[in-house]
């Protein structure tokens, strides 16, 4: 992609709203920054939602563990197991998609706000 594109592009979107094209870059960087804080924290939820769910597995095996007689309770015990089980697998999942990008958004948000650019002008050359 040629820069001179990328600059054009910057200029008419810059134009457009009545400022220059800096003042885009640096409202991209911005949104990278935003973007990388909004992943952290939905990070910080899936582990929340992970250890929650661990705590809650263990909590059920104990009464499974504990050899209890009524076969109800040891059944809904077994279920309540797979099912945090579950819920703990997917806030691991969501847990360690947005760690990363939130930590690489925040170290590096101008990487992510050329690729934002060069995915607009990409769409607009089209």
């Amino acid at each position: 992609m040629d820069t001179k594109i990328v600059l054009d592009f910057l200029s008419k979107l810059g134009e457009q709203v009545n400022v220059a094209g800096q003042q885009v870059f640096k409202i991209y960087v911005q949104q990278a920054y935003a973007t990388g804080i909004t992943d952290l924290v939905v990070a910080l939820i899936g582990f929340i939602v992970m250890m929650g769910s661990i705590i809650f597995t263990y909590k059920f095996y104990k009464k499974v563990d504990k050899n209890i007689s009524d076969s109800e309770t040891r059944e809904f015990s077994v279920i309540m197991i797979c099912i945090s089980g579950v819920v703990g697998l997917i806030g691991l999942v969501v847990f360690s998609i947005n760690i990363t990008d939130g930590i690489k958004e925040l170290i590096n948000p101008q990487y992510y706000a050329l690729q934002d650019l060069f995915n607009a002008v990409k769409n607009t050359v089209k």
